[in-house]
């Protein structure tokens, strides 16, 4: 589970979008089978297909987050 923030890192070589990059790029490297839930404030959610379009994320939830939510987010992983 990961906090989404667009342009989260000043980087020069213009080669990330977020803060969750890194991260992302290393469980494709080292954990391939790992689930990834991104979260994120209402006011990301311009930017977060650009993330999608580059990392396989298992489901996206927006501030605020219900209980039932979660619940659901984490169930459907535990089912796949």
């Amino acid at each position: 589970m990961g906090e989404f923030v667009y342009a989260w890192g000043n980087d020069y070589a213009g080669n990330t979008i977020s803060n969750l990059d890194v991260t992302l790029r290393t469980l494709q490297a080292v954990a391939p089978k790992a689930k990834v839930i991104v979260v994120m404030q209402p006011s990301e959610a311009a930017h977060i297909d650009k993330l999608l379009a580059l990392f396989p994320v298992h489901a996206v939830l927006q501030y605020p987050i219900a209980e039932e939510q979660m619940r659901a987010a984490l169930l459907d992983l535990a089912c796949k």
